[in-house]
């Protein structure tokens, strides 16, 4: 009997391990972090809170919304790891860092009237962090930031009273009249002062930290821009180093050493193998191989990554190769060893598949003039020239008045659409009431980031053109201004010949009936 118990009792005693691991191993990988926004000048507007979650390909996600109650919108957010995130009040956004179990307070800023207003939902503002300790992530960067300002106004301007290095030898010298005055510096000189500074910065003891890998790729992306050898950047920053996939400045710092990687193969000979490759029926293959020949491509992880972004950048420059780039990076989003790769396949397949001529338009719906819901496929059948507006974009609003003699003389071949992006939705029926005599459909689709996000709506006014089928024509589209109307013209007299080729192929069936 004992002998049957002892299996049993292990079971139990397992089952009580493996409970407990996992409730240890939750509460260890996300904590929850309490973040207060101050907004008093936003009075019931919506809060937006996005995580970068892919630095590589620039991907954000929106993880969480609120709305601006009595001044204040407080988030309880859940991470494991430092991460940086976006807050979003109206078309502007500030960006933090969050450290699990720790409680964040920041103040949005105010925007004034009679500010430029040109960009459409991503302007960037300064976030005021309150209460802050030293020793936070937050503090480090701004402290090292501003350092980095010091530095560089020391080395520009010659100010020996804030010369970090001390360089009294050589930040001046002595001009033809024997007055001091400030030396260029060589690139040489100004990269070994930078490298003697970057050195003395980075001396945390805990070489794993974030803000030690913060400041070492950030002092590698300088280097590099000062004219650092690739060679020696490469061995010291990627040859034996894992990827710090959490790490925005090392993702800065990968993006630009490897630049348009496939480009150095864009002459002969080595065009050759580019295009031999392309061609290839194992193309993934034959793209990883010349990959793997670059003596700066690092181990079997970093050459995937490698791969990954030369792929993006070639189909950002040659537009005709993008089936067959969308199909390997297809490939390594479904097949990659490397769970995170797979999500930045994805996150670049969207980004190149965004706005491309003959891909179908965006499904979206808007708010009429009236108060209904429409969707944009309810004008499925027709030409579609879609503008995105703003109460107060002076551009937008000036645009309107060519679209007007557009929308007199087209309207019966094309769908005028202007939709706008104001925060408030009284703004924009206010703005209908005034006028009138603008006959064409209006709607509001307000500042919701994931909708502008998916129509890359960055500046205003912006312009789509949209054939029957819903499919992209133009994006972004001329401007009524700047010489829509040729285009329309153009449109206007094929579709003429069209009918008339239409009519006489009738006349003639016709004809031939009656025979």
């Amino acid at each position: 009997m004992a002998e049957i118990l002892k299996p049993l009792y292990r079971t139990q005693l397992n089952y009580r391990f493996l409970i407990f691991f996992i409730f240890i191993s939750f509460f260890s990988q996300a904590q929850e972090v309490s973040l207060k926004v101050f907004a008093e000048h936003y009075e019931n507007q919506n809060v937006y809170i996005w995580l970068e979650d892919d630095f590589f390909s620039r991907h954000t996600q929106l993880i969480d919304q609120g709305k601006v109650i009595e001044g204040e919108c407080v988030f309880l957010l859940s991470i494991k790891d430092i991460s940086k995130i976006r807050v979003g009040i109206d078309y502007q956004y500030g960006s933090l860092y969050l450290e699990p179990n720790t409680d964040y307070e920041i103040a949005f800023p105010k925007h004034e009237e009679g500010e430029n207003r040109s960009l459409a939902w991503n302007t960037k503002v300064m976030l005021s962090l309150l209460n802050i300790p030293e020793e936070d992530v937050n503090s480090q960067i701004m402290l090292f930031n501003s350092e980095l300002d010091s530095f560089f106004s020391t080395l520009l301007l010659g100010d020996l009273s804030n010369d970090p290095l001390n360089a009294s030898d050589s930040i001046y010298s002595l001009d033809q009249s024997n007055n001091l005055s400030a030396r260029k510096f060589s690139q040489k000189e100004s990269l070994l002062k930078f490298k003697t500074f970057a050195d003395s910065l980075i001396s945390d003891s805990d070489t794993a930290s974030f803000i030690t890998s913060y400041k070492k790729y950030a002092a590698a992306s300088i280097s590099f821009s000062l004219g650092e050898k690739k060679d020696t950047l490469y061995n010291e920053y990627f040859r034996n180093e894992k990827i710090a996939y959490n790490n925005p400045e090392y993702a800065r710092f990968f993006n630009e050493f490897y630049q348009n990687f496939f480009e150095y193969y864009s002459y002969y000979p080595l065009s050759e193998k580019l295009d031999k490759a392309l061609k290839s029926s194992d193309c993934k293959a034959e793209l990883a191989q010349l990959v793997s020949e670059d003596a700066m491509s690092g181990g079997p992880q970093l050459r995937e990554l490698v791969l990954l972004k030369g792929l993006y950048d070639y189909a950002t420059i040659h537009s005709k190769m993008d089936s067959t780039i969308l199909a390997v990076i297809g490939e390594i989003s479904i097949q990659s060893s490397y769970p995170i790769h797979r999500d930045i396949a994805v996150h670049f397949i969207e980004k190149l598949k965004r706005a491309k001529k003959g891909s179908l338009f965006p499904v979206i719906e808007f708010l009429s003039f009236t108060g209904d819901s429409v969707k944009l496929s309810d004008f499925e059948g027709q030409m579609i020239y879609l503008q995105i507006f703003s109460t107060w974009s002076s551009s937008s609003l000036a645009e309107m008045e060519f679209m007007d003699q557009l929308n007199k003389k087209y309207s019966s071949d094309i769908r005028f659409i202007s939709l706008s992006i104001d925060p408030d939705s009284e703004d924009f029926y206010r703005f209908v009431n005034a006028n009138r005599n603008y006959n064409w459909e209006l709607g509001w689709i307000g500042v919701h980031p994931e909708k502008l996000k998916l129509l890359s709506i960055y500046d205003l006014p912006l312009f789509y053109l949209i054939d029957e089928d819903l499919k992209i024509v133009e994006w972004p589209a001329l401007w009524p201004s700047t010489g829509i109307e040729k285009t329309f013209y153009e449109m206007e007299v094929k579709k003429r010949e069209e009918n008339k080729l239409r009519f006489w192929e009738d006349q003639t069936n016709k004809s031939k009936r009656e025979e």
